[in-house]
């Protein structure tokens, strides 16, 4: 019998950049950190994590185990605008899912300009 507490959905958390922004066509991430039901951290992986994209197109994301009782949720909008995650265990949403996610144009590269050349002559 195994000692290891088991995550439970309701008490993971979630930090990173991704929960407040993203690009349109550019990878972004957060990471959700498993806690027991007494709020203690999960230090083992192997739980069946699902994500689901939502938004004005279709995007891609995925989950990675981290194995250590961390899984970093990746994800692509490939137009701006704003998305929902949805992460849940089997069935079970995570605490915070639906994340809501707002993804921003991408920026323009910079346009170049003109280039001053000078010579000198020695």
């Amino acid at each position: 019998m195994s000692t290891q507490a088991r995550a439970a959905p309701d008490r993971f958390t979630a930090e990173g950049r991704g929960l407040q922004f993203a690009y349109q066509r550019l990878p972004a991430a957060f990471v959700l950190t498993a806690h027991d039901g007494r709020g203690a951290r999960v230090r083992t992986g192997g739980e069946p994590m699902r994500v689901r994209m939502r938004g004005p197109a279709p995007g891609l994301a995925a989950v990675e185990d981290g194995l250590d009782g961390t899984y970093t949720v990746g994800f692509t909008a490939p137009v701006s605008g704003a998305y929902e995650l949805l992460i849940s265990i089997g069935h079970v949403p995570v605490a915070g899912s639906p994340f809501a996610i707002s993804v921003r144009p991408a920026g323009r590269p910079a346009r170049p300009g003109p280039v001053a050349v000078s010579y000198t002559h020695l």
